[in-house]
Formats: C-alpha cells, structure tokens, sequence
C-alpha cells in the first residue's frame, strides 16, 4: 500500500489529474483506494501514511469539492 502511495504521491506533483487537466477512470479508481485512508476519520499507520503526502491530500480535497 505505501508503494501506491508513493506511486500516486509522486505522479500527482505537476498535474491537476493523474493524465493531465482530464479527470479519467484512474482518477476515480485512485480517489476511491486513496479517500478511504485520507478522507475518513481513522487513526491508523496507513492513514498517517497516506496524509503524510500534502498533494494526496489535495488531490482528495480536490476531487471531493469537484463532485460531493
């Protein structure tokens, strides 16, 4: 799990989506693996681990302000 959110962690630095300005399938399947550690109110190693990266937590932010 941490190598997905390295992986995400990493690709998500210079773009607003995981392809560009273009929300695809990936960013919903990201953004659902993604906001089950991020977006919900537990306190587990994995939570802290994937809040740990600040652009993850946009990327949630983002998506969750663009279609909730």
């Amino acid at each position: 799990m941490f190598c997905l959110f390295y992986l995400a962690s990493n690709t998500q630095r210079q773009q607003r989506h995981f392809y560009g300005t273009q929300l695809s399938s990936f960013d919903a399947t990201a953004y659902a693996i993604l906001c089950q550690f991020i977006s919900v109110n537990c306190e587990h190693d994995f939570n802290r681990k994937a809040r740990s990266y600040p652009n993850l937590m946009r990327y949630c932010q983002r998506i969750e302000q663009e279609f909730y």
